[in-house]
C-alpha cells in the first residue's frame, strides 16, 4: 500500500480555488455589509433594535472575515507542500540516477 500519493496539479489547482474563493466571499462580505449599513440607516431605525442588530451583526462580519483569511493559510499550505513535494521527488529521483 502506498503511504504517499500526490498529483502536484490537483494540489496547485485547489490552492488555486481555494484563492479565488477568498475573493468572492470578500466581496460578498463587503455587500452584506454596506446592505445591513444601509438598513440599519434608515429602513431598520429604532432606539434599540437596530443599534444592536448592528452592533451583532459586526460581530458576525468580523468572525466571517477571520475565518475567510484561514484560506490564506490553507492556500499558501498547498502550494508550499506541492513545490516541496516536487522538489523532494526530483532530488531523490536524481540521487538515484547517480
Amino acid at each position: 500500500m502506498a503511504n504517499v500519493n500526490v498529483t502536484y496539479s490537483e494540489m496547485r489547482d485547489a490552492a488555486g480555488r481555494l484563492e479565488i474563493g477568498k475573493g468572492h466571499l470578500d466581496d460578498i462580505l463587503a455587500d452584506l455589509m454596506k446592505q445591513v449599513t444601509a438598513l440599519v440607516s434608515s429602513g431598520f431605525v429604532t432606539d434599540q433594535a437596530s443599534t444592536q442588530f448592528m452592533a451583532s451583526y459586526d460581530q458576525f462580519n468580523l468572525g466571517a472575515k477571520n475565518a475567510v483569511e484561514g484560506l490564506v493559510e490553507m492556500h499558501t499550505f498547498l502550494t508550499r507542500a506541492a513545490d516541496s513535494m516536487e522538489e523532494l521527488d526530483a532530488r531523490l529521483g536524481s540521487a538515484i540516477a547517480r
